[in-house]
């Protein structure tokens, strides 16, 4: 397994707190990291272009981005890996703007907690299983309140009822 580890240094967001260096050379030490590579604004069309071409270069079987928040980032990175023709499920966000840099007063310490959030990123993206993107018929006759195992059974139960 051969993960690729994409570091946004976001200006100065990250990397005023965090040394990616340091990060780099502790990652080194992790036998599934193929590589880490800093890039400014990853986020940023330039920063994107740089994504795709490194991940058509090196072909790295799982992806894991450091940077900000997978709410905002997420779906513009997947976009990434499908348009170089990976499978874009296989890829992992480490939020360590919002909840590292902007968190952790001393760069002492904001770093070795960057560490341990992109190498639980990486141990997770490891486990990841290829996914396809599916199209579901829609019932919209219906309306089930609730969530779990009992919300997900109403739900089937109603729609059977329904071809009937």
């Amino acid at each position: 397994m051969r993960a690729g580890v994409y570091f946004c240094a976001c200006g100065s967001g990250i990397s005023e707190k965090v040394d990616f260096d340091t990060v780099a050379a502790e990652l080194g030490k992790v036998p599934q990291v193929a590589y880490a590579r800093s890039v400014e604004f990853l986020c940023s069309e330039e920063g994107k272009q740089f994504l795709e071409r490194h991940l058509i270069e090196n072909r790295p079987d799982r992806v894991v981005i450091a940077a900000c928040s997978p709410r905002e980032v997420e779906s513009a990175f997947m976009q990434c890996l499908q348009n170089v023709g990976m499978n874009p499920y296989l890829m992992q966000v480490a939020n360590i703007r919002e909840q590292v840099a902007w968190v952790t007063p001393d760069s002492e310490l904001a770093t070795p907690k960057a560490c341990a959030a992109i190498r639980a990123a990486v141990a997770r993206v490891c486990l990841h299983e290829p996914l396809e993107r599916k199209e579901l018929d829609v019932c919209r006759d219906v309306l089930v309140v609730g969530a779990g195992p009992a919300g997900l059974k109403a739900a089937l139960c109603l729609a059977e009822a329904g071809r009937r």
